[in-house]
């Protein structure tokens, strides 16, 4: 059973955290090129990792056993 989802947001030019899309965190580190969510300019994989920070959440499947659990 899968406990915790990694996913992946930046904080843009409001102040608000915004989802990115897996494929393209994948795509980015797959082809080594790397672009900043904000101004679409290429940088390198250091600033994408300053600007694009991973979380974790816990999975559907968690909740639902944890809300069975707390009844």
């Amino acid at each position: 059973m899968k406990v915790l989802e990694q996913r992946f947001h930046y904080l843009d030019n409001t102040g608000c955290w915004e989802e990115m899309d897996l494929e393209n965190i994948f795509q980015s580190y797959k082809e080594n090129e790397f672009y900043n969510p904000i101004t679409h300019e290429k940088i390198n994989e250091k600033k994408f990792n300053d600007i694009v920070l991973p979380y974790f959440c816990p999975t559907d499947e968690l909740v639902s056993l944890l809300k069975g659990v707390k009844q």
